[in-house]
């Protein structure tokens, strides 16, 4: 984990996770088209603070050069946390964020277990999304079928134990 200590983050920031996370909310609901650097640095501090690393990430890439600095938020230990984790071998600082600044996102939306508490306005078009990524060319080559279970209520991830992801935003449970 990026900064494992909550009350240091919470001393840094003055945000424990959940302020930042309403923070965070309210920031990019009225996101500008063209922010600022301190605007950035702000948000950034704000996603470490909420414990999203990546989407800090995110924002610390799409800064210039230049403004990649301390203030608005982030001090000396959180400039090198993040430079720290632009170098780390992991998939969310060495291609997720990376890769998001690079197409012009603000943030990096985990998609796994710990993502059920992001906020989605239609339960049914999100748990149809991800059964529709999971049903492509790859998963109908021969050897494939069978890998994955679904009751066409939910969506099965490859290898989970009882079958699926739990009841509510991924559906209800596979038989």
């Amino acid at each position: 984990m990026l900064e494992p200590d909550a009350g240091a983050r919470r001393d840094r920031t003055g945000l424990d996770v959940p302020a930042a996370t309403r923070e965070i909310d309210a920031i990019l609901a009225h996101w500008p088209s063209a922010p600022t650097s301190a605007q950035r640095r702000k948000l950034a501090s704000r996603f470490l603070a909420g414990r999203e690393p990546a989407s800090a990430l995110v924002q610390w890439l799409r800064l210039p050069e230049a403004e990649r600095r301390a203030g608005d938020g982030l001090d000396v230990s959180l400039v090198a946390l993040l430079d720290k984790f632009h170098t780390w071998h992991k998939e969310d600082g060495l291609i997720a964020a990376p890769l998001a600044a690079r197409l012009g996102l603000e943030r990096v939306v985990p998609m796994d277990d710990q993502a059920e508490n992001l906020p989605v306005d239609d339960d049914k078009a999100y748990g149809d999304a991800i059964a529709k990524a999971w049903n492509n060319r790859v998963d109908a080559l021969p050897g494939r079928a069978g890998r994955r279970r679904s009751s066409g209520h939910g969506v099965a991830r490859p290898g989970a134990a009882g079958g699926g992801y739990p009841a509510g935003r991924h559906g209800p449970p596979l038989a």
